[in-house]
């Protein structure tokens, strides 16, 4: 597209609809090039360093030990040993230990 001269802009509606319309034409043409060579960084970003792995925010955390923390104080914590089975080579399998927060450590 021609460069457009700002202090001598067209007065003529049809003529600006053509300006618009291939402005907007340029603008979608860019928006692919830049989807394509994202696609691209991508793929040799994931070849370089393997897949990208999922990033967990730290506020989300707090949720997860809020919510824990409430559903322990409405009643004790479900036997950790009930769902659990002996694996298929014999061994045993110690129960998971589950601590409580000390009073310092709450967030509320």
């Amino acid at each position: 597209m021609t460069p457009i001269d700002r202090s001598h802009l067209p007065t003529d509606p049809a003529v600006l609809q053509q300006l618009v319309l291939g402005l907007l034409d340029e603008r979608d043409a860019q928006a692919r090039q830049v989807a394509r060579l994202q696609h691209w960084l991508t793929k040799l970003l994931r070849a370089r360093y393997g897949p990208q792995r999922e990033r967990v925010d730290e506020h989300q955390l707090f949720l997860f030990a809020a919510a824990a923390m409430a559903a322990h104080r409405d009643g004790p914590p479900p036997d950790a040993s009930a769902g659990l089975k002996r694996p298929p080579c014999g061994g045993s399998v110690a129960p998971p230990t589950y601590s409580v927060l000390s009073a310092d450590l709450r967030i509320w």
